[in-house]
């Protein structure tokens, strides 16, 4: 009766054959492969599987080029090239353009060609200096034999007046007798003779131009030099 009413409400006692099942199913699980880990289709192997292709792929765009078997340069521009590179300057044809030569005497400053006159020292009689010449105008003497009005000389009357006691001369358009400034003449009395009787303006710009002959000759003034 307890038996039956055990079966009924399942509280029979354990039989060994179930048991012996179960050990043996248990022996046959642990000596199989373990599952693979995560799963095949799971999340995280797809994940992982995507960032290792990420990864490779950026490693090979990140890694630089092979460098070439042989360099070639590329050519110059115009704009580029050197204008002092004598190796690159060429004419039209293709041949080198050979070298500047300069004379260096060319560059050498121009020698001048004009050749001044040696100056002759002049021996002065005592009493003819400059500083005698200059009292003797302050003295108030007649240095223009005689003439005391202002005259009009043409080119012809100059021309009467070339000796060494009677000298005519004119500069600047102004007629003056010279002849008691001959010997006071820095130059002696032969170089002033030169421009007796005529127009001596360009032979006196010619030989001292920073002289004034209106001091010099103040008052040896005769007339004025008009036309004939």
């Amino acid at each position: 009766m307890l038996s039956a009413f055990g079966r009924v409400i399942g509280l029979n006692a354990p039989s060994t054959e179930p048991v012996a099942s179960t050990s043996t199913s248990t022996r046959s699980n642990s000596s199989s492969p373990p599952p693979p880990f995560p799963a095949l289709n799971s999340q995280q192997r797809l994940k992982s599987s995507s960032s290792s292709s990420t990864t490779t792929s950026s490693t090979h765009k990140t890694r630089p080029p092979p460098p070439p078997l042989f360099h070639v340069d590329a050519p110059e521009s115009d704009d580029e090239r050197d204008p002092y590179d004598d190796d690159d300057e060429q004419d039209g044809r293709g041949k080198a353009l050979p070298p500047l030569e300069i004379d260096q005497d060319s560059l050498k400053a121009p020698t001048s060609t004009v050749k001044k006159g040696k100056r002759v020292k002049v021996s002065i009689e005592k009493g003819y200096s400059q500083l005698d010449w200059a009292k003797l105008q302050r003295s108030g003497e007649d240095l223009r034999n005689g003439v005391t009005q202002l005259m009009r000389i043409t080119p012809a009357m100059l021309a009467e007046h070339k000796t060494r006691d009677d000298c005519w001369q004119a500069y600047g358009g102004k007629v003056y007798d010279v002849t008691r400034f001959l010997k006071f003449h820095p130059g002696g009395v032969g170089e002033i003779m030169r421009a007796a009787a005529k127009d001596g303006t360009e032979l006196f710009m010619k030989t001292h131009a920073w002289v004034s002959y209106d001091l010099m000759l103040d008052g040896c003034l005769i007339g004025f030099l008009v036309r004939e």
